[in-house]
């Protein structure tokens, strides 16, 4: 009788820790300075159990068809972006450390608080099929934080939703994790604070496309021209498309 009790005592000690250490795990912080830009879902939380994804493509290192931002720890902001293939040769091509101005505005943005966004992820989960990329079992989004070190709970009640739904054999689903830029700032301030946002008007840095130009100038306009992609937010929130200039 004792040795079943203490058998008894000793399986729910060990079933205890093994709990609290997966729950630990779960939701370990994310900083994104020391786990690095090319954040996976399921490499996330199941590790080496899957390859880590390869490096995104130059046009999709800050935006891609869908961008979830957490701002702090009380909202969420989506709002979609659109590519425009311009046809630049190799030759004219910048080289773009920083990116480009999408013309985000207040009105782009939908709003949650943490816990409606949860709802809105767990009874719309097609939304994760907005994004720009051509191969059709592959799904990019952007996961964008104001803090390196993300605070909003959301994030990882997000990233669980996730990876159940597409379980640690699959790869096919990529959350690519970035700061906010400094135009993505501008427009949650001024959607907070329900103040007017006039882009033109604002004082910009030059951390923007080679890193030598601040939007609304000649000099940004003339460099923006050499992307071989163009990325600009979307008014509507619909699956993107790839739009093509004419050749002139």
């Amino acid at each position: 009788m004792k040795q079943h009790l203490l058998l008894s005592i000793y399986l729910v000690l060990i079933f205890g820790l093994i709990s609290c250490k997966s729950k630990n795990e779960e939701n370990r912080p994310y900083i994104i300075s020391s786990q690095g830009p090319y954040f996976c879902m399921e490499y996330y939380f199941y590790g080496k159990e899957v390859p880590p994804p390869p490096p995104p493509p130059p046009d999709l290192n800050w935006y891609s068809g869908l961008v979830v931002i957490f701002d702090s720890t009380d909202m969420v902001y989506l709002y979609c972006t659109e590519r425009t293939c311009t046809y630049v040769s190799n030759a004219n091509e910048i080289l773009q450390k920083y990116p480009n101005y999408i013309g985000l505005h207040p009105e782009d943005l939908l709003s949650f608080t943490s816990e409606e966004f949860i709802t809105f992820i767990r009874n719309n989960k097609e939304i994760l099929n907005l994004d720009t990329n051509i191969v059709e079992n592959t799904r990019i989004f952007h996961v964008v934080s104001n803090h390196d070190t993300i605070q909003n709970t959301s994030f990882y009640k997000f990233a669980n939703i996730v990876t159940r739904k597409k379980g640690p054999k699959f790869n096919d689903l990529h959350g690519l994790v970035r700061i906010t830029t400094e135009e993505e700032n501008n427009v949650i301030y001024a959607k907070r604070h329900k103040s007017k946002y006039i882009p033109e008007c604002l004082k910009w840095s030059k951390h923007f496309l080679s890193g030598d130009s601040s939007p609304f100038t000649a000099e940004y306009d003339s460099l923006e021209k050499q992307l071989p992609f163009v990325i600009k937010a979307s008014r509507l929130l619909q699956k993107p498309k790839i739009k093509i200039l004419p050749i002139m």
